[in-house]
């Protein structure tokens, strides 16, 4: 999933959880006029709408907690939109319980200056939100397009009935060590977990060319740890006397949600590998054949996947030994565009 372009990203804080998790945001924008940066115009068009909801897995409609205040000291002008969460109008539900903001708790968000002027106490909004879990649990969208919306029944209608007119596919499994997993989820589109010596790697492709994983040329970040490689040293601490948990000992690295992007052909798949090629080694290249690559990276048909690991048993879960995984249970959910 490519980085947004918007800047500066959202930063919040979930007070509604006792440990006031440090969140990263960015909130949808549903219609022109709110706030300049973050317009998408045609969101009445429900396909349109879907296409924008494909990514979010929370929705909430939250209220003006207080008039937007300035940020003191800030290095860009900024302001603070405390929000006190009304309802959850969709929740994914893959994604696990403590991760989904709690009715009538507060959300806190940065965001840039200019757009408070919009906004005023007891106002309500719709929020389009994407979950995540590294370090810690976050909140974000990287599609450029997204802001925030102000809150209408025939919106919230709106959006409840696009989520139940996606095209997804759910389903569950569990693999042994050694073992690989596969299930047909298309004519010609197979989800894979391929067997590692500590866990499994999340794989999308076809039945011709299954060395080609859709997933892996979609699903940044492209260097380093990567969501769809499932270990067992990521779920346990970094001396490995426990699990991962927050604290000194953390771990940063995926945990039991894992969500990726996918192209959904051999023939993307070669136009994405191509297009990465550019980008990551993009000194070998001319500025107009990089940006030329990043629009073709942007541009193709995606659909959006997420893995979340409801039990495991592991090996080696001793200080000084790096842990594998003997077993997963898991669930897959495949939303396609």
């Amino acid at each position: 999933m490519a980085e947004s372009k918007l800047s500066p990203a959202l930063q919040s804080t979930w007070r509604g959880d006792p440990m006031r998790h440090w969140i990263i945001a960015i909130v949808l924008l549903l219609v022109p006029g709110l706030a300049g940066g973050f317009v998408l115009d045609g969101l009445q068009n429900n396909d349109t709408l879907k296409e924008c909801l494909v990514k979010s897995n929370v929705v909430i409609a939250a209220s003006v907690a207080d008039q937007p205040q300035g940020v003191p000291g800030a290095e860009k002008e900024s302001y603070l939109l405390n929000l006190i969460v009304d309802d959850v109008l969709f929740e994914n539900n893959l994604l696990p319980r403590n991760l989904v903001p709690k009715k009538n708790s507060t959300l806190q968000f940065v965001l840039p200056k200019g757009d408070e002027a919009s906004l005023n106490q007891g106002d309500r909004l719709i929020v389009l939100l994407k979950v995540g879990y590294s370090k810690l649990p976050y909140y974000e969208f990287s599609d450029q397009r997204f802001g925030i919306q102000k809150y209408s029944d025939s919106l919230a209608a709106s959006i409840k009935k696009a989520y139940q007119e996606k095209n997804v596919i759910k389903f569950g499994g569990e693999v042994k060590k050694g073992q690989a997993f596969e299930k047909q989820v298309r004519e010609d589109l197979f989800f894979r977990l391929i067997s590692q010596e500590s866990g499994w790697t999340i794989s999308l492709g076809s039945k011709t060319d299954p060395q080609n994983n859709f997933a892996s040329v979609v699903t940044p970040p492209y260097h380093g740890i990567n969501s769809l490689d499932i270990q067992g040293w990521h779920l346990r601490n970094s001396d490995n006397t426990g699990p991962n948990e927050v604290g000194p000992k953390n771990v940063n690295a995926p945990q039991e949600l894992r969500e990726f992007s996918f192209v959904l052909s051999d023939a993307d798949y070669d136009k994405a590998f191509d297009a990465l090629s550019k980008m990551l080694w993009s000194y070998s290249y001319s500025d107009k054949e990089v940006k030329a690559a990043e629009e073709i990276q942007e541009k193709l048909s995606k659909g959006e996947g997420r893995l979340t690991i409801r039990n495991w048993t592991g090996n080696n879960l001793e200080a000084g030994k790096q842990a594998g995984m003997d077993s997963i249970t898991f669930d897959v959910e495949l939303d396609f565009p």
